[in-house]
């Protein structure tokens, strides 16, 4: 997945690649921490959903004989305000994610779905899945199909539904027949992580990465050409807010080119 980058080359360098980072903001970037409880999401299928301790729980009855089932939790055009549906590329939405926790069991699968006027898209995350008991930070890029691993057509039609989301699912399917419960909290539109405020301090150069994620462990990578390979640059660091501070090096060399990646769940 990619992320911000910036250029660093001395204060002309700074200069320059502040003025070409610096996203737009707009106010329907949101984040559902479910604290005032189900803020209009709806639910699909055969399972319970409660508000609870600012995340929602799902649950599916344990079954007699074991049947595939599934269920989804549903943000429409009145869930948190509306936040979620409508045109993401004028909100300038280009990640989607959420956090998801399994009680007993994990499910056979899990899937986001994007539904549009005529058409939908869906990304499968179970894979992302290690275990129950704790907390899996899903983030998802909005750029393109191939970028955030979407299906559902081609290019084109993503593009289409990208400007016109009717709602948005979170689909659950069961595993087995014991009862399962299953939490969501923190689901979101954002912008990609980008670099601001750059200043110099002493002989290094600190400056901020926007539109992180609290709860993320991300990795900067330098190159000296976007099409040569990159490198681990500096420590793993976890973000504590949605901005990150961190101090970069003076290089005295060829133009750097410094990136921002996810690492994994802390």
């Amino acid at each position: 997945m990619h992320a911000g980058t910036t250029a660093v080359h001395g204060l002309v360098g700074l200069a320059m690649g502040l003025a070409l980072l610096i996203p737009a903001r707009a106010a329907q970037l949101n984040t559902e921490s479910f604290s005032a409880g189900r803020a209009g999401w709806t639910n699909e299928g055969n399972w319970t959903v409660q508000a609870t301790n600012q995340y929602l729980r799902g649950s599916f009855p344990a079954q007699g004989i074991p049947l595939p089932e599934s269920a989804s939790w549903r943000a429409g055009d009145t869930a948190s305000g509306g936040a979620f549906t409508g045109d993401y590329v004028a909100a300038g939405a280009e990640m989607i994610g959420f956090s998801f926790f399994a009680e007993q069991v994990l499910p056979s699968e899990l899937q986001i779905r994007l539904v549009g006027v005529s058409n939908t898209f869906f990304r499968s995350v179970v894979a992302q899945l290690i275990a129950t008991g704790l907390w899996h930070h899903i983030d998802l890029s909005l750029e393109s199909a191939a970028e955030g691993g979407w299906t559902g057509g081609d290019e084109q039609a993503f593009a289409d539904i990208r400007r016109d989301v009717r709602h948005v699912s979170i689909q659950v399917f069961r595993s087995g027949a014991v009862l399962q419960r299953y939490r969501l909290d923190d689901v979101y539109l954002g912008a990609k992580p980008a670099m601001d405020d750059l200043v110099m301090s002493g002989d290094d150069i600190a400056g901020d990465w926007v539109h992180v994620r609290p709860g993320r462990a991300y990795r900067m990578e330098s190159a000296i050409d976007p099409r040569a390979a990159w490198s681990a640059y500096g420590e793993r660091l976890v973000a504590t807010g949605m901005v990150l501070h961190v101090t970069l090096p003076d290089d005295d060399e060829a133009l750097r080119l410094i990136r921002l990646r996810l690492d994994g769940a802390p």
